[in-house]
């Protein structure tokens, strides 16, 4: 799905091209790029894992996205456990491989790698993808807030990551999944990618959720992420924006209209 966003002399886009397959990074720490993907794509690799003791670094040619982050300091356990959650960006180039994600500090007990790949219109430049975090505390249904604001451009993206520290057989996300209290204005629904939740009962249980949803007029604001889970659970959210420069130059930042300023 990809919309089209106008600016002062022009329209420009970004598209979601493909989603990849979880991979359970117990077992793994390779993650398979899906589809067919162009020059010039922007792949979004994002990560879940316990214990937070484990850190996974940027594999080579990719870009970390703020840091990593985990919701406390609760040692792993089947279906306990502070969850770490992180995510990188590439560029698409011909030949790429399949990104093994390093880790030091111990092995695994449980976590995910999913890849999202998302297209723009030619001409348009990549913005550097800004990003904030949250905590989950124990529930199965709540609203989550991040725990700083995040200058969200106009014409952008925003990805929502969950990590959860269990297995969850359903997760239930709805059409304002993603949203904020106000300051912007969406131009979609939010859309889970990959289409199923992620959820395993290998070594000491995870689970993680992923999505999307695009803004037309941007602000610095506070991202919020609600979901619905079948049993009560704790975890940790990564939030990803987005933004283009769009081609032909123009004026305004991220609440006017025009090319961003990063």
């Amino acid at each position: 799905m990809g919309l089209s966003r106008s600016w002062a002399g022009g329209v420009m886009a970004i598209t979601f091209k493909t989603a990849g397959t979880y991979t359970n990074l117990t077992s793994s720490g390779v993650v398979v790029i899906p589809g067919s993907p162009a020059a010039d794509d922007r792949m979004f690799l994002f990560a879940t894992w316990k214990p937070y003791t484990v850190t996974q670094t940027a594999p080579a040619g990719w870009t970390a996205i703020g840091s990593e982050y985990a919701d406390g300091t609760v040692g792993s356990g089947v279906g306990t456990g502070s969850m770490k959650v992180q995510a990188w960006y590439r560029d698409w180039q011909s030949g790429d491989a399949n990104p093994t994600i390093p880790t030091s500090g111990g092995s695994l007990d449980g976590g995910s790698g999913v890849i999202l790949i998302f297209s723009k219109d030619s001409g348009d430049t990549w913005g550097t993808p800004l990003t904030a975090n949250a905590a989950w505390p124990s529930s199965s249904s709540q609203t989550v807030s991040a725990t700083s604001t995040v200058a969200v451009p106009n014409s952008s993206v925003v990805m929502s990551l969950v990590g959860f520290a269990d297995d969850i057989f359903a997760i239930t996300r709805s059409a304002t999944a993603l949203d904020v209290a106000t300051g912007i204005t969406w131009a979609a629904d939010y859309v889970e990618a990959p289409a199923t939740h992620f959820s395993s009962a290998l070594a000491a249980d995870s689970s993680a959720d992923l999505g999307y949803r695009y803004v037309t007029t941007g602000g610095t604001v506070t991202l919020r992420t609600t979901a619905t889970l079948t049993t009560a659970e704790t975890g940790a959210v990564k939030f990803v924006a987005q933004g283009i420069t769009a081609g032909g130059g123009g004026g305004g930042g991220a609440t006017g209209s025009g090319f961003f300023l990063w």
